[in-house]
């Protein structure tokens, strides 16, 4: 397990701009209790006083793991010193240590177990990815359980799940403990020096973006994983997201967006041609059995060289076609929206044949069953 653990402390009602674990602090005025009420009148209950919350931008420090909560209180009451807030006038109402870590383990699949979310990866709040890459997990994850164990797909393809995901949230955990490090400087002369530039940053709109829309985050793009790339003929990029846009299907309906209209299943996608077009009726076959379906993504008002209405889409955008890629173009695409491979049509067999190869059972699997574990499974005794 690699691990990087930050003890910090800050006062405010909530800091979510702060360096990894906060002491959370609410400070109150003191006031005089409510004179008793006869239980012969109605009860009027005086409304609460609004609470007087303060945020200290500067004064953080290191804890140690060995500060006692009278420390902490008392450190608590140091740092609103400057507002003159102390025991006098305000009470305490609250104050805590909130300890942040950055953790994500060696290995996410060990034979039939695998780790997703927060058992597989800790993270510091800076980014906002906590959450997100626990959904990408999910994401990457459950369409190749299903697939396996429907017997559509090999446990090979398992395997990728830990060589895509990992290494993401490697990178993301690294951009939080970043973005810690920028917010919460430990000093005035790093305070400076890094407010200083990232105010600068902002006067351009490429530095603006960077952290006001997070341009500074990783791409959702596997370096190795189930995909290949073909140096030359890179136009969505294999191991990258597709894009989504605004289609209509010839069916009929209204527009829809394309992640829906192409549903939870594998797709062949032809940009301006009919994919199948000149496939061998087995190859049709085989990818049908597999779980994929062949989709016609066509330009507004095509009218020529189209495939079944059942078949095709009409774009509304141009998050695709012509954009970024040509007219003449297949792609073939995972259920979690992965392109897996892409190239002109003219290679749509060989690319289809290839892709069947990558994530087929092998043949004897076929007729087997699931009533034998592939894994054996071992008792585990825990002490009492």
């Amino acid at each position: 397990m690699r691990s990087t653990t930050v003890r910090a402390a800050a006062f405010a009602a909530v800091s979510l701009l702060s360096r990894t674990p906060l002491v959370h602090a609410q400070a109150q005025p003191a006031r005089p209790p409510a004179p008793p009420v006869p239980v012969s009148e109605p009860t009027i209950v005086p409304p609460e006083p609004v609470r007087d919350e303060v945020v200290i931008d500067e004064a953080r420090s290191w804890l140690p793991d060995t500060t006692s909560r009278e420390d902490v209180q008392a450190y608590g009451w140091e740092l609103l010193a400057p507002w003159d807030v102390h025991p006098g006038n305000a009470r305490l109402e609250r104050h805590a240590v909130y300890t942040f870590n950055a953790r994500y383990a060696d290995e996410w699949r060990v034979g039939r177990v695998f780790l997703a979310g927060d058992a597989a990866h800790l993270m510091p709040p800076f980014a906002g990815q906590g959450l997100v890459s626990g959904l990408r997990d999910a994401a990457n994850l459950a369409w190749k359980l299903a697939w396996v164990v429907r017997g559509q797909a090999g446990e090979q393809v398992l395997d990728s799940y830990d060589t895509e995901r990992r290494p993401h949230a490697r990178k993301i955990i690294r951009l939080a403990l970043l973005l810690g490090a920028l917010v919460m400087p430990q000093n005035r002369v790093a305070a400076f020096a890094v407010h200083g530039l990232m105010s600068l940053l902002r006067l351009l709109p490429a530095g603006r973006a960077l952290f006001e829309d997070l341009k500074i985050k990783p791409q959702n793009t596997f370096d190795e994983g189930l995909f290949w790339r073909v140096r030359g003929s890179e136009r969505l990029r294999g191991g990258a997201v597709l894009p989504q846009g605004w289609v209509r299907p010839a069916t009929g309906g209204g527009p829809i967006l394309s992640d829906d209209a192409l549903g939870p299943q594998w797709a062949l996608i032809g940009f301006g041609v009919d994919p199948s077009a000149g496939l061998p009726a087995e190859l049709l076959q085989r990818w049908q059995a597999a779980g994929g379906r062949v989709w016609q993504w066509c330009q507004r008002s095509q009218a020529l060289h189209l495939a079944p209405p059942a078949h095709r889409l009409e774009a509304l955008d141009e998050a695709l076609l012509p954009r970024r890629v040509p007219l003449g173009w297949v792609a073939i695409v995972r259920p979690d929206r992965c392109v897996l491979a892409e190239g002109p049509a003219s290679e749509g067999e060989a690319l289809l044949r290839r892709a069947l190869e990558l994530v087929a059972p092998p043949a004897s699997a076929l007729a087997a069953t699931w009533s034998t574990p592939a894994y054996p499974i071992k008792e585990i005794r825990h002490a009492a």
